[in-house]
Order: structure tokens, then C-alpha cells, then sequence
């Protein structure tokens, strides 16, 4: 499951953002006029970044922003400190995937903002006073041969730091997925391949620095919905994503309401924590039901699942067979909380380990043209009363 949502951040939107702007870019004919408009472009792509970034709260993608025009100022004005400079832009990069989010408009904020601008002012300072030292850190080579690798691999200090971030970054991306991370791979991937004469000479650097701009934007707008659509603890779909779901649909459909049973015992029993590892262990069972049916989180401990054409007696198998797996997997409940750090040697104990029984009650009812979607959820909500009151742990239909 994590490979396939680390895969997934990789391909969206980085792949499919790329692969039509290169290929376009490659195999398109090239206008003079495009050539010559394409620092505009880029200018005009930034301040849309930045805004939009901003807009939506999105710190991290403000900094990266912040710095790329710091990238391409140093690359402009600055020659003699690239080298240095591209000692520093992947560290950059990498401390941009660990720290957190805050505020745009905040102290921490200017801290970050101020530490990136004030970096090449430093490397200016040391080039002056510090001119042997530099040059000697900048043409540092490093060879490494049996039994490290099984080849000799001569890098040079630029080209180390590199892989290891490259190799951070994807490491960051596989554990924990998400599309800031993904976003900074792809921009050290674009910003590291923009300095190789070989491909400047097939993609000019504003180009692949474009790309990257317009990387950052589909991605906020990405973030966007789905802090709108998805329901952050389930991962499912959101009561929202459901609304706009079925708005959108003319043929019928059948709709189960699922609720778990005694859900508020289980809160005040266990505790929010158990509760809440309740709901994901549900959720991840209704995103597997079978007959086509697709999952919404509708609140509290209520889902809905929809069957898009599909009647209410050939769905009625699907539901009481997901009803049956949720009743037949028992929940473990831990003895005590898992501790922060791994211990030196594990005590095994003679405690029998807790399990809590769940189940679900479902009820189900059909939508047909003509007839209100209220009506529908009412139906199913009565249905799912009828449920609970004769014993639970079972499938009525409305």
C-alpha cells in the first residue's frame, strides 16, 4: 500500500505534467516567437506560484519558490559562485522535506525566508576572504572502489551530495508519501539535469525551470482537493466528494449507509485513539468491497457506499459478505501504549492480548430517475435503524 501511494506521488503530478511539456517541447516545431517569450512565461508561471502557494497556505512551496529565483539570480549575475552554490541547493532542498508547515505570514516564516536570500551573500563573503580555501572545497573528488562498490566510482563533492539527497528525498517519498516530498524530488531532478550541457543543448534550463513552476502549481491545486475531498483520517472520500459524487450521476443507483456498532462504547471505553484506529480499520475494508461499490466517509462512524447501476438484490451479496469480514476480523487492542524508542530486549508476558469484536450494520436502498436523493438516504437511514434494532450485525434493505 505505501509502494503504491509513493508511486502515485511520483507519477502525479510530476510525470504527467512532464511528459507532455517535454515531448511537446522535443518533438513540436519551435516557433522564434516561443523561444523569445519563454522567460516571460517563466517570470509569469513564478508569481502565479508564489501566489497560489501562498494563497493556500502552502509554506514549504513558498520557500521552494523563494528558492528557485535565488537559483536562476545566482546562475544570472553570480558566475563565479554556482559551484558553491550547487553545493547548497540540495541541502536546501532536502531540510525543505523535514521541516514543517507554518504560517506564510509568520516569524518563522521570515526566518526561513531570510536564511535562503542570505545564503549566497555568505558564499560571497567566504569566495572573498577565504579564496584558496574556496576552491580547494569546491574540487573535492572522492574515489571509491572494492569493496564499496564493485566498480571504481570517482564524484566529486557536488555529485555525492546529490545522490545521498536524491537517495533522501526517495527514501522520504516511499515512507512517507505526500506531494511536497514527491515535489522536491522532481525539483532536484529537473534543477541538477538543467546544469548538463547535453541536455541544454536539446532543453534550455528555463524550460525544465518552468516545468518545475508548473509542477508546484498543479500540485497545490492537487493538495487542494484533496483536503476537500478526502477525509484525512480513513483516506476515503469526503461527505463532500459523495454529494458531488452522485450529483453527477443520471442512471441509478444503489446506497448503503454503514454504521458501526455501539462505536460511542468503544470511545468511551478505550479512548479516541482506539476509536480512531476503528474507523481506519472499517475504511479500509469498505475501499475493498466488491460489485463495484465505492466508499464515501459520511461522518462520524456512518459511510456510504455507493453501487452505480447496480439494483439493491445484486448488491445485497457484496454488502452481507463485507458485513461478515468486518465481523470475522478481530480488532487487537494493545496493553500498553507502543514505546517511543525500540527496547534493548523484549520480556515476553504471560497477558493475553484484548480483542475487540466489530461489526456493522448496513442499510441499503435504491435511486432511480425522478426521485429525490433525500428520499434515497432516508430510506437507507431507515433501513439502517430497522438494523440496529433487530440485534445488529446484519443487512436490511429499505
Amino acid at each position: 500500500m505505501r509502494c503504491k501511494s509513493a508511486l502515485l506521488s511520483l507519477m502525479f503530478p510530476g510525470i504527467l505534467v512532464a511528459l507532455p511539456v517535454l515531448g511537446g517541447w522535443l518533438w513540436a516545431p519551435q516557433s522564434h516567437v516561443l523561444t523569445t517569450l519563454l522567460p516571460t512565461i517563466a517570470a509569469l508561471l513564478m508569481v502565479a506560484a508564489l501566489l497560489v502557494s501562498w494563497r493556500f497556505s502552502c509554506s514549504r512551496l513558498v520557500l521552494l519558490c523563494v528558492l528557485l529565483v535565488v537559483h536562476e539570480s545566482v546562475l544570472s549575475w553570480f558566475a563565479d559562485l554556482v559551484p558553491a552554490w550547487q553545493l547548497l541547493l540540495p541541502v536546501n532542498l532536502l531540510l525543505l522535506s523535514v521541516v514543517g508547515e507554518r504560517p506564510v505570514v509568520s516569524l518563522a516564516m521570515l526566518y526561513r525566508l531570510g536564511l535562503i536570500v542570505m545564503q549566497p551573500v555568505v558564499l560571497f563573503v567566504v569566495a572573498t576572504t577565504l579564496a584558496e580555501e574556496y576552491q580547494r572545497l569546491v574540487a573535492l573528488h572522492w574515489s571509491f572502489s572494492r569493496p564499496f562498490v564493485p566498480f571504481t566510482l570517482n564524484l566529486s563533492l557536488y555529485e555525492m551530495i546529490v545522490t545521498l539527497v536524491a537517495l533522501a528525498l526517495l527514501a522520504r517519498v516511499v515512507w512517507r508519501p505526500s506531494m511536497e516530498a514527491s515535489v522536491l524530488l522532481w525539483a532536484l531532478l529537473l534543477i541538477c539535469t538543467a546544469q548538463l550541457p547535453e541536455v541544454q543543448a536539446r532543453v534550455p534550463a528555463v524550460v525544465l525551470h518552468g516545468l518545475l513552476i508548473l509542477i508546484v502549481l498543479v500540485s497545490v491545486f492537487e493538495r487542494s482537493y484533496t483536503l476537500a475531498f478526502r477525509d484525512e483520517l480513513t483516506g476515503l472520500p469526503s461527505r463532500r466528494a459523495f454529494l458531488d459524487f452522485v450529483n453527477r450521476r443520471s442512471s441509478g443507483y444503489s446506497l448503503a449507509i454503514v454504521d458501526i456498532d455501539h462505536f460511542k462504547k468503544v470511545n468511551d471505553t478505550h479512548g479516541h485513539d482506539v476509536g480512531d484506529q476503528v474507523l481506519k480499520r472499517v475504511a479500509a475494508r469498505l475501499a475493498a468491497v466488491a460489485n463495484g461499490g465505492k466508499a464515501f466517509r459520511y461522518g462520524g462512524e456512518e459511510f456510504v457506499v455507493l453501487f452505480y447501476r447496480r439494483d439493491v438484490e445484486r448488491v445485497n451479496d457484496a454488502l452481507d459478505l463485507l458485513r461478515q469480514s468486518i465481523a470475522d476480523t478481530p480488532f487487537v487492542l494493545r496493553q500498553k501504549p507502543r514505546p517511543e524508542k525500540r527496547p534493548r530486549r523484549v520480556v515476553a508476558t504471560k497477558n493475553r492480548q484484548q480483542s475487540l469484536h466489530v461489526t456493522v450494520s448496513i442499510g441499503v436502498s435504491h435511486w432511480h430517475k425522478g426521485v429525490d436523493l433525500d428520499d434515497v438516504i432516508k430510506r437507507a437511514d431507515q433501513a439502517l435503524y430497522k438494523a440496529k434494532k433487530t440485534g445488529r450485525n446484519r443487512v436490511v434493505k429499505g
